[in-house]
């Protein structure tokens, strides 16, 4: 909780991250506990299920919906344990080389540029090579929006 960003938006719980990161050495026993019984549970403080969704404007008309991204803001505390848990699955697919280094995605040091030399090595070498490249640019086009 140290490294947190303190500038960070607040989510639906309204702990706003500057008080996290100053108070880490405090807190941090507390979120442990949490964090364990919501594991051990399958469980979580109702607050952590909600999100602020905001539109930013992406390009084009304003007036447009289509043309603005949602972003999701959530409470720090949850996407921290989110964090944790994600981080330990990396680590336990790494360890145990249960990925591949054909896999590029949520993959560290393996970005767009090098997945694409992969695809031009097997090209130029002859061999038969698959890629999905799915179009999430405009994913949210199907989500209702009231006026």
């Amino acid at each position: 909780m140290s490294n947190l960003d303190s500038h960070k938006v607040a989510g639906p719980d309204e702990i706003p991250s500057m008080l996290l990161k100053d108070y880490a050495t405090y807190l941090a026993s507390i979120l442990v506990k949490t964090y364990q019984v919501s594991l051990n549970t399958a469980t979580m403080p109702s607050d952590w299920r909600k999100a602020y969704v905001t539109p930013i404007f992406k390009k084009g008309d304003r007036a447009c919906p289509v043309n603005h991204r949602l972003i999701s803001l959530a409470c720090i505390a949850c996407k921290t344990l989110a964090h944790i848990i994600s981080s330990q699955i990396i680590d336990y697919l790494q360890n145990f080389y249960l990925l591949t280094d054909a896999q590029h995605s949520f993959w560290p040091r393996h970005l767009c540029e090098s997945q694409l030399h992969e695809i031009a090595k097997a090209l130029d070498a002859g061999q038969s090579t698959e890629v999905v490249l799915p179009d999430f640019q405009k994913a949210f086009d199907k989500v209702p929006i009231e006026d």
